[in-house]
């Protein structure tokens, strides 16, 4: 998860270091949104409920990692939005 969530904020800092005319608020305003829904997970991960139940465990962390691909493809097409 954190490689993911690197390599988002690479590219948003390539984009606002080396795009011509780049939308520096539109850029750091994403990049708010995706320290928020990293943190979020991230909370997510810690928790110890439930944890001891094999069938529980398995389905809660195939949800989190469903809602990690669904965000990642989300923030990567903001960051092509903001490239054009």
């Amino acid at each position: 998860m954190k490689k993911n969530f690197n390599e988002l904020y690479q590219e948003i800092f390539f984009y606002e270091l080396f795009a011509v005319n780049a939308n520096g608020d539109k850029a750091k305003m994403l990049l708010n949104e995706i320290l928020a829904i990293e943190s979020d997970l991230l909370k997510r991960i810690s928790v110890r409920e439930g944890k001891h139940v094999k069938g529980r465990v398995k389905m809660y962390f195939s949800k989190l990692n469903e809602d990690l691909q669904k965000h990642l493809q989300g923030f990567r097409k903001k960051i092509e939005e903001l490239e054009r």
